[in-house]
């Protein structure tokens, strides 16, 4: 069988971008390759795949030896993306979504091209553009949920445009759209946070403590560009989790632990990752419960994270990231398995129930400051570091890069062994491995 996974990105990448990944992304095409011999793996990425892709000044640096890469170009529009995947003449094609830069809307775009290759004859394994869009769209992604009877933060959708509007039309005396707003806002609880509806990770988040607070953030003219949701700030344990599978072949992972920053709020580029969590007071079995039934009523396929909070002893989801996310690595490696592989066994099926704990070990991922290559592989080489992830991304017009490494630790039995393993990592990279992070580390695996 000849499978095609493919990925498209509406990121451009300035010159001096590249991404160091130990194990290289190449192993990791060549590992889950050697685990289905009798079918051929072709890849189809547009602009260089990043997550999935090797990257050295803008090229892709190594390539597998047993799975083709299709770069296709960045402009390329829907048909032209699935008139090449069917020039490769597919068994069968899966949509293998990635993150966008800023505005998180990539999965759309897969969605439409999964769309065309069905119309044309083509086996595809995806995720309709009705999910997409809805997971595109927090406001969607919040009424969705509430129409399945699953918990969500009280919120209320603003419309800039039409918040503004008497700016723009001198005919209105008063903007009735913002009357009615503001008087839903006044019933929200304080905390609030105001967050873009289509934003990707905590890109422009507010936390307002007041109304008045809140008031100054809607009326700020430089943040009008997207519209917004206001929501209550649920100061409960923050955690997240990963859907991985299609229809009928879903596994549910148990949650892990989040840190939190001084805002009280997860942010991915700075915080630890526990898991899995384990301790019943959190009803786990139930939560598994429900996002199973979520899984089922979005059509998921591959990975789906989601983000959520453990508030007055309930569970509720603050959002969908329906593609590969900053959780991917961290939870295919207490799997046991590479990013790929889950991917791959979403159309083939898996002889392993990741839903369970006893199919998963116990990992941690921690943030360092960016390192040269040898010092990367000297941190790889220690035992039980299981991955490094270092991005250098510099944006078109930009000349300072935006660096970011991450590192993932332990599949390991116990929290314990896992707790001491990141002890003796500190010991012999002092100056690299914060103590907060171990502090952070412990904290998190002592409650969970």
């Amino acid at each position: 069988m000849r499978i095609v996974l493919f990925n498209t990105s509406s990121r451009r990448f300035g010159d001096g971008s590249e991404v160091t990944y130990l194990p290289s992304r190449a192993d990791d095409w060549d590992s889950t390759a050697a685990l289905f011999p009798e079918h051929e793996i072709i890849y189809v990425a547009v602009n260089l795949g990043l997550f999935w892709l090797d990257i050295k000044n803008n090229k892709v640096a190594i390539k597998p030896k047993n799975v083709r890469y299709v770069i296709v170009e960045d402009k390329a529009t829907v048909e032209e993306i699935a008139e090449l995947i069917i020039s490769l003449n597919p068994s069968v094609a899966i949509a293998s979504s990635v993150t966008g830069s800023y505005i998180d809307w990539n999965p759309i775009m897969d969605s439409l091209v999964a769309e065309v290759l069905e119309k044309r004859g083509v086996k595809t394994i995806w995720q309709k553009t009705s999910t997409s869009f809805a997971c595109f769209d927090k406001w969607q992604t919040h009424l969705a949920l509430r129409e399945l009877g699953l918990n969500v933060a009280k919120a209320v959708f603003v419309d800039k445009k039409l918040f503004w509007k008497e700016k723009t039309d001198p005919a209105i005396s008063i903007n009735i759209y913002r009357e009615y707003v503001l008087h839903r806002i006044k019933e929200l609880t304080l905390p609030i946070i105001i967050k873009s509806t289509v934003g990707t990770g905590s890109i422009d988040m507010k936390i307002a403590e007041s109304f008045e607070q809140a008031i100054e953030i809607l009326n700020d003219e430089s943040s009008a560009n997207y519209d917004v949701i206001v929501e209550e700030f649920l100061q409960g344990e923050a955690f997240g989790t990963e859907i991985h599978g299609a229809m009928g072949n879903y596994h549910v992972l148990p949650p892990f632990s989040l840190s939190i920053n001084a805002s009280g709020i997860s942010d991915g580029h700075n915080n630890v990752k526990f898991g899995p969590v384990t301790n019943e007071k959190y009803k786990i079995s139930k939560l598994q419960e429900s996002l199973h039934r979520l899984a089922e009523a979005f059509g998921f396929v591959g990975s789906a994270q989601l983000d959520l909070v453990f508030y007055k002893d309930e569970w509720y989801i603050i959002e969908i990231n329906a593609r590969y996310s900053g959780m991917t690595l961290t939870t295919a490696i207490a799997e046991g398995r590479s990013t790929f592989t889950i991917y791959v066994e979403s159309l083939l099926g898996s002889p392993v129930d990741y839903s369970k704990m006893e199919n998963l070990k116990y990992v941690v991922n921690f943030k360092i400051p960016a390192q040269d290559d040898e010092t990367l592989s000297d941190i790889y080489a220690f035992p039980n570091v299981q991955a490094i992830n270092q991005y250098t991304i510099v944006n078109p017009g930009s000349e300072v890069p935006s660096k970011f490494c991450e590192v993932v630790f332990g599949r390991l039995d116990t929290k314990e062994e896992l707790i001491e393993g990141l002890k003796a990592l500190k010991k012999a990279f002092p100056e690299i491995i914060s103590s907060t992070t171990v502090e952070e580390a412990e904290k998190l695996a002592k409650n969970g």
